[in-house]
């Protein structure tokens, strides 16, 4: 399953599936409902979603709640997130590094997890 959020016409922010690469599902739209229109309350409580947003990966194009992709606009995939929190670098880049200055790589690199807090409120989508 690939979450989205995305933007219809209307301009509200709304939370859905992405169907074949080609068709957006509105995942409240499509459930009539029982599932949120946002990604962050269906993340909240997503064991509890989590069979009948399945279901929606059945459905077709016709269908009520599915959107050509072209016509909407993407939106960040989980707009206004609470935090945001960026990791230090990953394992092969910290290795090469230090191995181009001749040492060995840190066992503490392993232990400790090193990340800092960006700005959760700068989160954008894709812009046309």
């Amino acid at each position: 399953m690939k979450f989205i959020s995305f933007q219809k016409e209307n301009g509200k922010i709304r939370a859905g599936l992405l169907l074949s690469d080609r068709f957006v599902i509105d995942i409240n739209e499509a459930s009539g409902g029982r599932l949120p229109d946002d990604m962050l309350a269906f993340l909240d409580k997503h064991e509890h979603y989590l069979e009948t947003v399945t279901s929606l990966l059945s459905l077709k194009h016709t269908d009520k709640g599915v959107y050509p992709l072209e016509s909407i606009q993407l939106a960040a995939p989980l707009p206004m997130p609470r935090s945001f929190r960026d990791f230090y670098a990953f394992e092969q880049h910290v290795k090469t590094a230090r191995e181009n200055r001749g040492l060995e790589m840190i066992p503490e690199w392993y232990e400790i997890p090193v990340f800092y807090f960006s700005n959760h409120l700068a989160i954008k989508g894709r812009t046309n």
